[in-house]
């Protein structure tokens, strides 16, 4: 699942993902994120959620609703087109790995590739 409040995006990683064979779901929060997870009543094999969210949010609290609603380790990462020093040691410290806009798509797939191996 891709969590992203910017729709471009979302589309944009929709096509990226679709692109490499695989079916993805797009949500703007982590509330929408998790009905539709619920609604297709299935954990999400990967989470991408960018750091920061609408409304204060971020991807962090995000992947912690998913990993608590489906009672497991899900593979996560983040993307963060913030540059600030306190912003990326704020998403460092969530111990989730991190990827900076604009995000290479080699870059990607090697690292989607790399935590679903690791499951």
């Amino acid at each position: 699942i891709v969590i992203d409040d910017e729709a471009a995006i979302r589309e944009g990683m929709h096509a990226l993902l679709t692109q490499w064979g695989c079916t993805s779901l797009e949500a703007p929060s982590a509330a929408q994120a998790l009905e539709l997870l619920t609604a297709q009543n299935a954990a999400p094999d990967l989470v991408l959620a960018d750091y920061r969210l609408a409304q204060g949010s971020n991807g962090a609290d995000a992947v912690q609703l998913l990993r608590e609603r489906f009672g497991t380790a899900l593979p996560a990462l983040l993307i963060t087109g913030d540059t600030g020093p306190e912003r990326l040691r704020e998403a460092k410290k969530t111990g989730l790995h991190v990827l900076h806009k604009p995000v290479r798509p080699a870059q990607l797939r090697a690292l989607c590739n790399y935590l679903l191996t690791r499951r």
